[in-house]
């Protein structure tokens, strides 16, 4: 069992083919989303996050790009060109 714990990765490196990709967080100033967005930024990807809210606090706030809306609200998608993932 010893030699199992060798072989787990905590947090693996992303495929090459995924670094430097563009992400879009929903909900990205609430306590998950803003995990996730942090998580992301850590392994160099670019993050916009959308939210309803416009308070976005902290240290790590200027990493992002905040859109300010609903997702169900269609004429926000113009604003959201060029996001991969």
């Amino acid at each position: 069992m010893g030699d199992r714990k060798k072989d787990v990765q905590l947090h693996p490196t992303p495929p090459a083919s995924d670094i430097l990709s563009h992400y879009l967080v929903t909900g990205g100033t609430g306590f998950i989303g803003f995990a996730l967005a942090r998580a992301l930024a850590e392994r160099e990807h670019r993050v916009t996050l959308l939210d309803r809210r416009s308070k976005l606090e902290g240290p790590d706030t200027k990493r992002f790009e905040l859109v300010l809306g609903d997702i169900a609200d269609a004429s926000l998608y113009g604003r959201l060109n060029g996001i991969e993932k």
